[in-house]
C-alpha cells in the first residue's frame, strides 16, 4: 500500500494513504518499551497526537488489516 507516516511538528504524527479501514498505531522507545496506542479508522489523512513522548528516536508500527508498517521517527 502507499501509506506515509511523518512527523508534521514535535507532538503530531501524520498518517497519510490509509482509507475506510480500522488502523492501529503503536509507538515504542528505541529499548522496546511501548509509549503510547491510538486506534483510529482511516479517512486518508489522519493525526495521532503524541502529548507526552520525550524528544528522542522511536518506532512505529501501523497496523491495519492489510499488514503492519513499521518506520523510525525522530522527535526534536
Amino acid at each position: 500500500a502507499n501509506i506515509s507516516l511523518y512527523m508534521t511538528n514535535n507532538n503530531t504524527l501524520r498518517v497519510v494513504g490509509v482509507q475506510n479501514v480500522a488502523a492501529q498505531v503503536k509507538v515504542y522507545s528505541m529499548l522496546g518499551k511501548q509509549v503510547q496506542v491510538t486506534s483510529f479508522r482511516g479517512n486518508g489523512m489522519n493525526e495521532v497526537l503524541l502529548p507526552k513522548v520525550a524528544k528522542g528516536v522511536y518506532l512505529i508500527q501501523l497496523e491495519t488489516e492489510a499488514g503492519t508498517l513499521h518506520k523510525k521517527i525522530i522527535i526534536e
